[in-house]
């Protein structure tokens, strides 16, 4: 199989409204907590996976550049709104800045959507077959336009629900039950 991991699909024209949600508490704890490394990322479930999935030497690199691509990605969208909230911890109003932030969400999703097809051509029809309810999920584009649209129920939004990249009790000090 070649790999098409060097060059990330442009994302997908979506219609959404203009009026981004404002960021939950829980989600600005997430974010502060664990910065973009706690968004949603399904490469990394997959690569934690690969064994049970079976993937090859060339499959997991191939995820593994799709990861490193997206995680600058995040970082350059996520690093301001973080400064922004470690240095208004508690803002009492709307700013520019806090609108403006109100995108990245949706920016983070529309990169993820983007790198759908990719990171799903990686894989055989078996392998995806393989995939857990959770990592399908988050390899759903209408699912993720949902999530950054904030059309979800899950006050933790673009970031994972269970206390952080790796979950409960992971390796960089775990999260508790039902995020932050």
């Amino acid at each position: 199989m070649e790999s098409r991991a060097a060059a990330p699909r442009t994302r997908p024209a979506t219609v959404r409204p203009d009026a981004a949600p404002r960021l939950s508490d829980v989600a600005i704890a997430a974010l502060l907590r664990y910065g973009a490394a706690g968004i949603i990322n399904p490469m990394v479930m997959i690569l934690r996976e690969a064994d049970s999935l079976g993937l090859t030497g060339k499959q997991a690199d191939s995820v593994a550049t799709l990861n490193r691509w997206y995680m600058v990605q995040l970082n350059a969208i996520w690093s301001p709104v973080s400064s922004y909230y470690v240095s208004h911890p508690s803002p009492s109003e709307e700013t520019s800045a806090s609108i403006v932030f109100r995108r990245a969400p949706r920016t983070s999703m529309d990169l993820l959507i983007g790198l759908v097809p990719d990171i799903t051509g990686l894989l055989t029809a078996d392998q995806r077959s393989k995939l857990s309810p959770r990592i399908a999920a988050y390899l759903d584009s209408r699912n993720l336009a949902a999530i950054g649209a904030g059309q979800t129920s899950a006050p933790t939004g673009v970031f994972h629900p269970d206390g952080g990249p790796y979950g409960r009790g992971g390796a960089r000090g775990g999260g508790r039950r039902g995020g932050l």
